[in-house]
């Protein structure tokens, strides 16, 4: 693969713009503009859903909770680390490594990579498929009509992905309908509005979680054609097609979180969206070169 030398054309192109010299309106200009300023804040994104995490494990855990519900409690955060080690393969095997790369141990370890992280992506998906599965064994607490019964009893009230812990000072300030629903697995207690918003939520984690799995494997698709010297025919054409359906279920998705107020959750979306449109950028040069080779080669032939 020609590429061009990226390694060359990054760090000059930075040099240019810390100095001034460069036309940041070109349209790779702005590509890899976005990819300096994307990338960094998806490492800074990690450590909030770290933090988000460590709040539901303060509330829904304790020192004999099992490995199992630990992974599950922190599926969010090793869904995030993992999608960045994922895309700086991706971003390594797109625009950094030339067709001619001929290192093995290095092929392997990226190969492995891809798999641990595909495991722990998959660890998550089926992290939102329990909770999905749990909303059905969430039971209506017969004769508590009153949060105050429960204050001292080591419980939370869980609504709309926010905890308040019921306490004597707490209990009379939490809005809330009879009756009163209590979680299976976890001390969260929840009215019937808060039951229908926690289902509709996992669903559509749920669901995204497993786009964004068809988003990876349509990239690793596209990676494995072009390194065969396969750029264009109707497997690529779909593989674009299919790609923009899943965009737009993610944008579905962010429309009902900016509803729900969860406007973290769409700038996360954001940022991901951005980070594979820059994969996708690389991969459509890589195409572009492929093809300009292809049409050098044939040329010198026909002079031939």
């Amino acid at each position: 693969m020609t590429r061009s030398d990226p390694q060359k054309a990054s760090f000059s192109y930075i040099k240019q713009v810390l100095t001034g010299q460069t036309d940041l309106i070109s349209y790779q200009n702005v590509i890899l503009t976005l990819k300096w300023i994307v990338y960094p804040l998806l490492i800074i994104n990690f450590f909030y859903y770290l933090n988000d995490d460590l709040n539901t494990v303060r509330h829904t855990l304790d020192g004999e909770t099992g490995l199992r519900k630990w992974l599950n409690a922190l599926a969010p955060s090793l869904d995030q680390i993992s999608w960045i080690m994922l895309i700086f393969v991706y971003e390594l095997e797109t625009y950094w490594l030339d067709d001619d790369f001929d290192n093995r141990f290095a092929e392997i370890l990226m190969l492995l990579v891809k798999l641990v992280f595909v495991g722990f992506i998959l660890n998550t998906i089926y992290a939102y498929a329990y909770y999905v599965a749990e909303i059905d064994g969430l039971k209506i607490m017969e004769g508590v009509n009153d949060l105050c019964v429960l204050a001292g009893d080591n419980l939370s009230f869980y609504r709309n992905v926010s905890y308040v812990e019921i306490t004597a000072e707490t209990c009379t300030t939490i809005a809330y309908n009879a009756p009163l629903y209590s979680y299976p697995s976890d001390p969260l207690v929840t009215d019937a509005t808060g039951r229908l918003e926690d289902a509709q939520l996992r669903i559509i984690d749920l669901i995204e979680a497993c786009v964004w799995l068809v988003i990876l494997a349509l990239t690793e698709l596209s990676v494995r054609l072009q390194e065969r010297d396969i750029y264009k025919g109707a497997i690529l054409t779909w593989d674009k097609r299919l790609k923009m359906l899943m965009y737009g279920l993610l944008v579905l998705a962010c429309i009902y979180w900016g509803a729900k107020g969860h406007y973290m959750y769409i700038w996360d979306e954001f940022l991901w969206i951005m980070s594979f449109l820059v994969l996708d950028n690389n991969l459509s040069v890589w195409r572009d070169e492929l093809e300009a080779a292809d049409k050098g080669t044939q040329g010198s032939a026909e002079v031939i």
